[in-house]
């Protein structure tokens, strides 16, 4: 809303005239201010801390926009307690008449352990209380957020593993990004699971799906965990899927099962289908070495890249299918990957979704 239009031609002049003299804008209705604040606060957070140093009045308006996006990034358990404690303190703080702060879009790396002990086992209490805190954490946001990336290596004894995040609900998630452990990704809905057993909605006892607002689906596997790519149960929990990247996947990674759900999504022949997919993009890892494989998992691996060129040249829909990705890409490398694909997503630019047309099938 333009200033010219609140103010009469009288205030105006005299706004102009006398600009040290009390500012019209602190005259703006509070959910107007707040409106304005939240608008020019869409970067990581700078932009609000900023704004809430002018006044206090400032200070309010823009306490909502300052947790719109947050990247709790330098692994340390330090930087999440204090965030947490922040958060929780400045939602208490909250005027008559604004908006309690929630973060729309979060990027999380899990922490690495300060003990200098090589025993995971060393300080059960270290992990127990950084595990506590991702969880009260999420319990808080999970249900506002509109994206989600998480850098997660818990598979070596420096790193806290994360605890089951996938396993909250996440009603307007719309963009996901999953470096390492699924987490727990895609969460079950309570009557999905019986007896262990994952089961079919039917028209006596509809399940909705669990990530209904879901339309961009990035799985990475790294060095640390083998992503459970479980492509037909993703497709039943996020039904309105358009964008699908799986990346560094390999011959042992349950492969047939996910053979099995390209298959069905691609030539249009399965259960469970995409049905709004636009673009799915696919980069293998490479081989395994001569001397630290067997002759068995060289024919595993060989089978696993034809089986994917030949789906790749006969599938209904087109997709991509990037050159293998190097089988010893460390975990400095999936990290570096994570933190450009926030600031892509950052910045609005096309992140991992920019594939040259050359990979595409036919």
């Amino acid at each position: 809303m333009r200033l010219s239009v609140i103010l009469n031609l009288q205030e105006r002049v005299s706004f102009w005239a006398s600009p040290t003299k009390h500012c019209y804008i602190d005259r703006l209705p509070v959910e107007v201010l707040e409106s304005i604040a939240v608008l020019a606060c869409t970067d990581n957070g700078s932009t609000g801390c900023s704004l809430s140093r002018v006044s206090k009045d400032m200070r309010a308006a823009t306490r909502a926009g300052r947790f719109t996006s947050v990247a709790i990034s330098s692994r340390t358990p330090e930087q999440l307690a204090s965030f947490l404690a922040c958060f929780i303190a400045e939602r208490g703080r909250v005027a008559g008449g604004y908006s309690t702060p929630r973060v729309r879009h979060l990027f999380l790396a899990s922490a690495k352990r300060t003990s200098k002990n090589d025993d995971p086992k060393a300080h059960p209490a270290e992990l127990k209380s950084y595990q506590e805190s991702v969880s009260s954490l999420m319990d808080l946001v999970a249900a506002d957020l509109y994206s989600l990336l998480v850098f997660h290596e818990g598979g070596f004894y420096y790193d806290f593993p994360l605890p089951d995040i996938g396993l909250l609900g996440y009603p307007l998630l719309e963009q996901l990004a999953l470096f390492g452990s699924p987490l727990g990704f895609p969460p079950v809905p309570p009557g999905r699971e019986v007896d262990g057993m994952l089961t079919e909605s039917t028209d006596d006892n509809p399940v909705p799906p669990s990530l209904p607002r879901l339309t961009h689906l990035q799985l990475t596997r790294t060095t640390g965990f083998g992503l459970g790519m479980r492509v037909n149960q993703w497709a039943r929990e996020a039904p309105g899927i358009t964008h699908v990247f799986l990346c560094n996947i390999d011959y042992h990674d349950r492969f047939p099962s996910v053979r099995s759900g390209l298959r069905n999504i691609l030539n249009l022949n399965g259960p469970n289908l995409w049905n709004d997919l636009q673009v799915l993009i696919v980069q293998p890892t490479s081989a395994p070495g001569f001397l630290s494989s067997t002759a068995t998992n060289r024919k595993a691996y060989q089978c696993f890249m034809e089986s994917l060129e030949d789906l790749h040249e006969t599938a209904v829909r087109g997709w991509a299918l990037l050159p293998v990705m190097k089988r010893s890409t460390g975990r400095k490398e999936f990290e570096k990957a994570a933190r450009k694909e926030w600031l892509a997503w950052q910045r609005g630019g096309p992140g991992c979704w920019s594939v040259h047309k050359s990979y595409y099938s036919p």
